[in-house]
């Protein structure tokens, strides 16, 4: 059955119980007429709401409401304060012009008559008529009317739509648009139709954003919708942004739209770029591009959104930019800097004399947006205007919105705009219907009441996981304590992995690794005056890199010392891998100190000393009735930080050397007896004396311990390893 014969049998039915009699076409009467209305949606559940719907004749759509309850669909459209005419020869029983359309002299362009023009004689073409809906839910879903208007009786809440359809079938007569219909007096639909709007422009053709991006992104993120379709916009911006971000203004609008989605703002592009770190050097460079018309404008707002504080020539950019009225030049410009200025305000990284300025600066914007002197009017409502009113209200009112103003007039106003595109957009010449992406992408920010300050829209983070380089966030302090006390240094130290920690002396000049210890915390017990002045700092390291910390020093306060030790006994304190050392207290001899004479080698002469093409350095000091040289040699190192072997040149132990004394002086200690023996640490030592390795008049000992090798097999790639094995520790000499 056809849309007409439904329509004349329902019609039929009604007529003959209501003694219907086709009237000729005309309006409604006095009583209807006069039936009370207003613009835009009934409330609750009172009244009809009427929604017409242009479609494809262009304007968009009207909504009305009839406080009253009609007693007909026409009667409803007539009492929300809508035209209905209908045609000559049935009368109001067929609509053909609702609201004056379309209008006497419109053409509709039906197929195969592109021309036609409707004259209201007859009853419309299938093709080309006002399809006729109901929907209980305010919209949410409409159903096509199985009767005609003249018989269906609206009830209390009901909302009543005409579509008008355009060679359409029965199966796509398009359903009035409620979104498009209430824009015009809800912002939060005014909102949601201009992303629907925006996501459907991606859809349609993503190329054509380009540069475009980043304010798509952001526009969306006002509204709050089409996460999914921000989440390719992103993607997309990995692609296009390497070459868009060679400035600071640009890096910092990318940056904003990163935050915006919570991406990764350091490494959204590889992990070999720093976008954070960029924006940090174009600003202590103090760049051109920092001076940009919008240049400090967009790096205030993307510091303070990534929790950085201002620096002191940004913001210097930035204030000087506002003048003795309180604005920044055009309405597109102050609105960005209100944006800036609250973000700066609110950012307690800030110095707070920088923000109490900002406090200012913000009262003297919104006095300057507020002056009617500075605004333009249309139908009672004021909006802003440099080139396009939707961009400069947008900017400016969403700004206005951030810092807390009622902006209800400047929204009308957008509402207003957007209606006459018909889509949900708006148009970049005012009062235009052609839509414009860049005025919809900043026009939104008005209506949504959020600008680039504020505006937040998760989707899922897509850049790559990178490891971040070791940075320390607590230095160690320098302390002062009593001789007989511990010492304790403390460090704090990021990085992705979790860098190790290892801790290093300063040996004459030379860092020295302190052996035994990693982790954050240096303890050091029952220090003495020997370790007065003392520095020591921290190496943080992982796979990204490493970091050094500054040096702290450690003051010892001496206490009196004890009666020494009649005879002090001999003790064998070798020290943890993989430098092991002894330290060796021979008994005291009544004789005076032996000063030893001997060739001179690198094991026995202080200072720096190049030998078989590598850098030594030795230090000697003065050890019971002999002296004590400890030589380091300059090499390339392995050791294990965090799980990772990592290789760095510089000073490692080689060896200590006790210079020559009596052999007596050395009774009964191990590292002057042939033979092997087990450290109070626990390990396995072994000394050998009068070898052709030592010499007649000498000793070597060597100690059991881990070292870091090379363990990969001949021709394969260097695989280093823990490996047990004995190395050389020390050389005792006899006069």
């Amino acid at each position: 059955m056809s849309r007409i014969t439904r329509w004349l049998a329902g019609a039929a039915s009604v007529g003959l119980l209501l003694g219907f009699v086709a009237p000729a076409a005309g309006h409604a009467d006095d009583a209807v007429a006069a039936a009370t209305n207003h613009a835009g949606p009934c409330v609750g559940d009172t009244g009809v709401t009427v929604v017409l719907d242009y479609q494809a004749l262009g304007g968009g759509t009207d909504i009305r409401c009839s406080t009253e309850t009609p007693e007909t669909g026409v009667d409803a459209v007539r009492a929300a304060g809508f035209s209905y005419d209908g045609v000559t020869r049935w009368g109001d029983g067929f609509a053909c012009r609702l609201n004056g359309r379309p209008a006497v002299d419109e053409v509709v362009p039906l197929t195969g008559n592109p021309t036609y023009i409707e004259k209201c004689v007859n009853t419309p073409p299938s093709n080309g008529y006002w399809s006729y809906w109901h929907s209980t839910d305010q919209g949410q879903e409409w159903e096509y009317s199985n009767m005609g208007a003249l018989g269906y009786e609206p009830s209390a809440g009901e909302w009543e739509g005409w579509s008008f359809s355009l060679n359409a079938t029965a199966s796509s007569n398009p359903e009035p648009r409620t979104s498009l219909a209430l824009a015009e007096y809800d912002n939060a639909a005014s909102t949601a139709l201009a992303a629907d709007w925006i996501a459907s422009q991606w859809d349609a053709d993503a190329d054509q954003f380009a540069a475009g991006l980043a304010d798509g992104i952001s526009a969306l993120a006002a509204a709050e919708a089409h996460p999914d379709v921000v989440s390719e916009m992103v993607d997309g911006l990995r692609t296009t942004a390497a070459d868009y971000i060679t400035q600071a203004d640009s890096l910092a609008k990318v940056l904003i739209a990163l935050d915006m989605t919570g991406q990764d703002t350091h490494h959204f592009l590889s992990c070999e770029r720093d976008l954070t770190a960029e924006l940090d050097t174009f600003i202590a460079d103090d760049a051109k591009s920092l001076n940009n018309w919008w240049g400090p404008h967009l790096v205030t707002i993307a510091l303070n959104r990534l929790g950085k504080p201002v620096p002191q020539n940004v913001w210097d950019l930035l204030a000087k930019r506002q003048v003795a009225n309180g604005g920044f030049g055009s309405p597109d410009d102050t609105g960005l800097a209100l944006s800036a200025l609250v973000g700066t305000r609110d950012n307690a990284l800030n110095p707070e004399a920088m923000r109490e300025a900002a406090t200012v600066a913000i009262q003297k914007t919104v006095a300057w947006a507020n002056n009617p002197a500075n605004q333009k009017v249309k139908n009672g409502n004021h909006y802003w205007a440099t080139f396009s009113a939707a961009n400069s209200t947008g900017i400016l009112g969403g700004a206005l919105a951030e810092a807390g103003e009622d902006i209800s007039s400047p929204q009308a106003f957008m509402r207003a705009q957007q209606k006459l595109t018909g889509v949900g957009a708006w148009q970049s010449v005012m009062d235009r219907t052609a839509p414009n992406y860049m005025a919809t992408t900043q026009g939104i920010f008005a209506v949504a009441g959020r600008s680039y300050g504020t505006s937040t829209l998760e989707v899922p983070r897509t850049t790559p996981t990178c490891s971040i380089a070791p940075a320390f966030s607590t230095q160690p302090s320098s302390i002062t304590v009593t001789a007989g006390e511990t010492a304790t240094f403390t460090v704090v130290a990021t990085g992705d992995p979790t860098p190790g920690i290892t801790w290093e002396k300063d040996v004459n000049s030379l860092w020295t690794p302190i052996q035994g210890v990693t982790g954050a915390t240096l303890t050091l017990g029952n220090v003495d005056n020997v370790s007065n002045g003392l520095k020591v700092r921290a190496v943080a390291a992982n796979g990204a890199g490493f970091a050094v910390s500054d040096i702290a020093i450690l003051t010892v306060a001496p206490v009196a010392s004890p009666s020494p030790s009649p005879s002090p006994s001999v003790s064998i304190s070798p020290s943890a891998s993989p430098s092991p050392s002894v330290t060796v207290s021979p008994s005291a001899s009544p004789s005076p100190s032996v000063k030893p004479s001997q060739p001179a080698t690198v094991y026995n002469t202080p200072g720096y000393h190049d030998v078989n093409g590598r850098r030594w350095f030795t230090t000697c000091e003065p050890y019971s009735v002999t002296q004590r040289c400890r030589t380091l040699i300059e090499a390339t190192t392995v050791r294990e930080v965090g799980g990772t072997f990592v290789s760095s040149k510089g000073w490692a132990f080689n060896n200590l050397t006790y210079l020559p004394s009596p052999a007596s002086a050395w009774k009964g200690n191990k590292l002057a007896e042939t033979g092997s023996f087990v450290g109070t640490d626990g390990r396995q030592w072994r000394t050998e004396c009068g070898t052709p390795a030592t010499g007649r008049n000498g000793c070597r000992s060597y100690i059991a311990a881990k070292v870091v090798e090379n363990v990969a097999k001949p021709g394969q790639p260097v695989r280093y390893g823990w490996v047990t094995k004995e190395i050389f520790n020390n050389i005792v000499q006899f006069s």
